[in-house]
């Protein structure tokens, strides 16, 4: 009897709290930010133009447009402009819509889809993390949740309405490194390779990591054997993407891109699955062996790749336009590097934290954790990405949330060391991603106040209420900047000539030459290309500098000095809101 109680405490079980902190989490923070964001959430005004966009192509395919049909029917000539996009990133959104409709109509089912969809994503990725700090430090699985919860600009990409694809791309790649991590055998191998078709076939942003985690994978492999798991790899990513061409490949299947799940994507993928395979079927027992052979079939296969992939040299915007390109593309300032932002403030926001996950990780390495064959692919595939984020910023969403592992680890064993509060807090301060947010935030405050100004300027113009002054006109064209463009047919039912999607070469050439030529030519485009009105805010072009856009010779030049063409009549605007104008000629 007086045991009794004793072996009832040995049989409960421990309260599971790294998984209740995840949630909590996710139902706090989503909340906390809906009810920020509300106004313009539940007017369908959109964090980001490609959140927009995702909205009208999720619509556009619930209300009836074929599942393999990519293009946005409503942008670019007629006919539409092909996406480079995939419906594995619709899927989500659709099926909550879809599920939701019956019991709250579309347009509540909807504006749950904006909060229900990024806060799942949200779970998974804290979820994922904790697995991969398990892995390599078990005690540190708790803390890293909040780490990475409260990692930017990562976690910005899980707040309510951001359904484009990035949240998705950022779950992916944690899994993939989650079974990089793990132990490895062949169920490893293959659900990394379910990761990486799933994530190339989204888009190919995150493909440098991936090929990073590839190449640590390989360095494993040639160390010590883990032949099952690059065997499973290679049927995970070869017969992912198999089953993907026979199912998901879309209308449009463009040769001269190599900017999504496109033929030269796909190619490179399948020969990418076959090499893994290929070297995985064959023992050898010498570390120089493996090497050789691996380092022998990539030369083999190579000449193969370069023929059928070759157009992936270019990058992905290899088909565009040379205009485009100098005008757009080359400005875009997530596709620019950390040195080449409108401001010390932003790069401090996106690079910091990722920095600093550099420095931890370096810390435990030094202090022994690189003798861990697991910490040297995680290492492989953290250093790459924080160097990629010196090409392009945008690598920061993905290296932001993998900096949450080593930044966790080493900020749990300091607390265990350290026993005065003042230096938890510190600690604690340097760990959260937002710290460093804030801490660009008001560096422009004080250094770059018409950077800030513009920005704002720019947001208010695409504002829930714009929106819903524009969408209250009789549906037609509208030629608008590209970044306008998404809130236009996101918002709206109305068409638009251009829009930030290089695919759209001839749409988005026409508005740049309208805006940038003359007012005679302007309305010579505008008549060929059937617009029926013009949007423009104050600041818009304002990046290609004012000798363009202030140039009296050019159509925009005339409209930012209030001098506006008879041939275009002024409609009435809010003070913040953008200009617009209808075409006075039928055309």
């Amino acid at each position: 009897m007086d045991q009794a109680p004793i072996v009832a405490v040995q049989h409960r079980r421990a309260v599971p709290i790294t998984p209740l902190l995840a949630v909590l989490l996710t139902v706090v923070l989503t909340l906390a930010w809906a009810l920020r964001d509300w106004s313009a959430l539940s007017a369908f005004r959109l964090p980001d133009n490609d959140d927009m966009m995702r909205l009208a192509q999720v619509r556009d395919w619930v209300a009836g447009q074929s599942f393999w049909d990519l293009s946005q029917h409503r942008l670019g000539p007629p006919g539409g402009a092909s996406m480079h996009w995939s419906r594995i990133a619709d899927l989500g959104p659709a099926a909550i819509i879809v599920t939701l409709s019956p019991l709250l109509g579309q347009v509540a089912a909807e504006q749950a889809m904006l909060l229900i969809y990024p806060g799942a994503l949200f779970l998974a990725a804290l979820l994922i993390g904790a697995r991969i700090v398990r892995h390599l430090s078990r005690r540190a699985e708790t803390t890293s949740v909040v780490v990475l919860a409260l990692a930017f600009p990562s976690a910005s990409l899980f707040i309510p309405g951001r359904i484009d694809h990035h949240g998705l791309q950022i779950v992916l790649t944690l899994w993939f490194t989650e079974r990089l991590v793990a132990r490895p055998n062949w169920r490893s191998g293959a659900v990394m390779g379910i990761a990486t078709a799933l994530s190339l076939a989204v888009g190919l942003e995150t493909l440098p990591l991936l090929l990073a985690g590839m190449a640590a994978l390989f360095v494993r492999h040639v160390v010590a054997p883990v032949r099952g798991q690059l065997l499973g790899f290679a049927f995970g990513l070869g017969g992912l993407t198999l089953a993907f061409l026979l199912t998901i490949r879309p209308l449009v299947w463009p040769h001269q891109w190599c900017d999504g799940f496109t033929p030269a994507s796909t190619a490179a993928t399948l020969f990418a699955a076959g090499w893994f395979g290929a070297v995985a079927l064959v023992r050898l027992d010498d570390w120089k062996h493996r090497l050789a052979l691996g380092a022998a079939l990539g030369a083999l296969l190579l000449p193969m790749v370069f023929r059928t992939s070759g157009v992936c040299l270019s990058g992905p915007y290899g088909a565009m336009d040379p205009l485009l390109q100098r005008l757009w593309m080359s400005r875009v300032g997530e596709a620019l590097s950390l040195f080449q932002q409108d401001s010390v403030g932003v790069a401090l926001s996106y690079g910091a934290f990722g920095l600093v996950g550099v420095a931890a990780l370096a810390v435990l390495l030094r202090q022994g954790a690189w003798r861990s064959r697991k910490w040297q692919a995680f290492a492989i595939l953290y250093f790459a990405g924080a160097l990629l984020t010196l090409a392009q910023i945008r690598a920061t969403y993905v290296v932001s949330a993998l900096a949450a592992v080593p930044v966790a680890i080493l900020l749990d064993r300091f607390r265990a060391r350290t026993s005065n509060p003042w230096a938890r807090v510190l600690a604690w301060l340097f760990a959260v991603g937002f710290s460093w947010n804030l801490a660009g935030i008001y560096y422009d405050q004080l250094f770059a106040q018409p950077v800030i100004a513009a920005k704002l300027r720019l947001g208010a113009c695409t504002g829930a209420g714009q929106i819903r002054a524009l969408a209250a006109l009789p549906r037609g064209r509208v030629i608008a900047p590209l970044d306008s463009a998404s809130y236009i047919l996101g918002g709206t039912r109305h068409s638009a000539i251009a829009a930030a999607y290089h695919r759209n070469n001839p749409g988005n050439l026409a508005m740049y030459r309208f805006f940038l030529g003359s007012p005679a030519q302007a309305q010579a485009i505008a008549r060929s290309w059937h617009a029926d009105y013009v949007v423009v805010c104050r600041d818009s072009f304002g990046e290609l500098g004012p000798a363009m856009v202030d140039d009296h010779r050019r159509l925009i030049g005339r409209i930012r000095a209030g001098q506006i063409p008879d041939w275009l009549q002024p409609l009435p605007r809010t003070a913040d809101g953008p200009l617009i104008f209808r075409m006075k000629v039928s055309l």
